[in-house]
């Protein structure tokens, strides 16, 4: 299955209402936040999209949130809340693509040496 924005968004949405209903505790949702969901989106889409596929998203959404919550703890990078984005200096991109570089070489290279 392939999120669109538009999907997402009405996720968004529909969980956000689900918590108002207190269908959420202790950061879980209950049952029911998945029911209103899926009814929810099943309807206004026209598919059939199920529990697992809900949880897969949260899922996502979680490490995107890591990755950048970890890229805005680093020096240069901030959030700009007007173009909802990521923003840095182009020195400050470029620094950090040769260091994201240079760990995925050193990864590669590490994996190779534990195959051999």
């Amino acid at each position: 299955m392939v999120w669109t924005n538009e999907m997402d968004k009405c996720l968004t949405e529909a969980l956000s209402e689900q918590v108002k209903k207190g269908n959420k505790m202790d950061n879980i949702f209950k049952p029911a936040a998945f029911s209103g969901a899926l009814k929810t989106l099943n309807e206004k889409y026209g598919m059939y999209v199920t529990k697992g596929n809900i949880k897969n998203r949260l899922k996502t959404w979680r490490k995107q949130f890591g990755v950048l919550k970890e890229l805005i703890s680093q020096s240069g990078f901030m959030w700009n809340e007007t173009k909802k984005m990521v923003v840095a200096d182009n020195s400050v991109w470029n620094d950090y693509i040769k260091v994201i570089l240079l760990h995925g070489l050193q990864y590669a290279f590490h994996k190779f040496a534990v195959l051999c």
